[in-house]
């Protein structure tokens, strides 16, 4: 018996097609869990070695978004990330991903100040933060760190 490919019979099915934006988000989504249990255990080992809640979280969310960052760049935006040397585009990123960023520890701080659950339980704040900040760091990774860079032909070849 043999099998036909699927992705041609995918291809060639009638209809609209999901959208590249659609495909970039679920990615990201994908990432920032990654980035999240990363996000979450640096923060345990922060607390266990003393650094208490807020300079843990600092450290956690510096090694998330340092992890978040190499995934973006090497599967939800590859089509996306040329152009800027990767020191530089890592920069960038942590830069405009602040605005993210005060929204997923403003959440947090709010949290762990405000709900006893969550100040016994850090890691359920950095949950909230994190899906706080996810909408704000998706837009601006995308328009910003990773975005599509037009190629503008040389006069010569116009």
């Amino acid at each position: 018996m043999t099998t036909l490919p699927l992705r041609p019979a995918l291809e060639a099915r009638p209809g609209p097609r999901p959208s590249p934006i659609a495909g970039e988000f679920l990615r990201f989504g994908v990432v920032g869990c990654l980035g999240f249990l990363v996000d979450a255990l640096v923060l345990l080992a922060g607390l266990a070695l003393g650094l208490g809640p807020w300079l843990g979280r600092l450290v956690s969310y510096v090694a998330a978004a340092s992890t978040t960052y190499a995934l973006n760049h090497a599967w939800t935006f590859r089509g996306r990330a040329g152009g800027r040397p990767e020191a530089r585009q890592w920069a960038l990123f942590l830069l405009v991903n602040l605005s993210g960023f005060a929204v997923n520890f403003g959440t947090y701080a709010a949290a762990i100040t405000l709900i006893p659950l969550a100040s016994a339980q850090p890691v359920l704040a950095v949950a909230a933060g994190s899906i706080a900040g996810l909408a704000v760091n998706f837009t601006l990774s995308r328009q910003i760190v990773f975005a599509a860079r037009l190629r503008v032909a040389p006069v010569a070849e116009r």
